[in-house]
């Protein structure tokens, strides 16, 4: 798993089954309530996806090693 904080949120990539998570750590620092399907929250996903992925490269990210990108 991978993840990146900005601000007050904290997404979380799981590649193995491609899935996303996003909280808002301010409002909920339990990580109880999961924004990343919420349409409000698509910016903040996309942003967050793109520095993710950024340094997913940096890092050259051995769980990545042959996913299309």
């Amino acid at each position: 798993r991978q993840m990146c904080i900005r601000d007050s949120f904290k997404l979380i990539h799981y590649p193995v089954i491609n899935r996303y998570r996003l909280y808002n750590l301010k409002t909920d620092p339990l990580e109880m309530d999961d924004l990343a399907g919420a349409a409000d929250y698509q910016g903040t996903v996309d942003v967050l996806r793109k520095e993710l992925r950024a340094l997913e490269s940096a890092m050259a990210d051995p769980l990545l090693a042959g996913r299309a990108p």
